[in-house]
C-alpha cells in the first residue's frame, strides 16, 4: 500500500487514514522524521492469517515524499522561522 507524504509531514510527523483493500479504514500516526520511500509497518492491520483468520498480519505502507515546487526556499523559510522561535 502506498501513501503520499508532504515535506512538512515528513519532517514533523503526521496522522493518516488509509483505506485497506478489504474496505476497512486504518488510522495511524507517525511522529518521527520520515525518509523518502520509507516503509512503515502497522502491526496487526494486514490480511488474516491463512491458518487462523482471527489473527492478522502486518500492513506495510510506503511513503512517497512530495517536495514543494519551491523546495529550497520553503526549507530555508521554515529553518529561519524555527531559529526565530528559539
Amino acid at each position: 500500500m502506498s501513501g503520499v507524504t508532504r515535506a512538512q509531514e515528513a519532517l514533523l510527523g503526521f496522522d493518516r487514514s488509509v483505506r485497506h483493500l478489504d474496505g476497512r479504514t486504518i488510522h495511524f500516526s507517525y511522529s518521527q522524521v520520515t525518509k523518502p520511500s520509507a516503509i512503515l509497518r502497522i502491526r496487526g492491520e494486514g490480511f488474516p492469517h491463512r491458518g487462523d483468520p482471527t489473527e492478522r498480519g502486518d500492513l506495510y505502507v510506503k511513503c512517497n515524499l512530495i517536495m514543494p515546487e519551491d523546495g529550497e526556499q520553503w526549507l530555508q523559510d521554515m529553518l529561519q522561522r524555527s531559529a526565530e522561535v528559539k
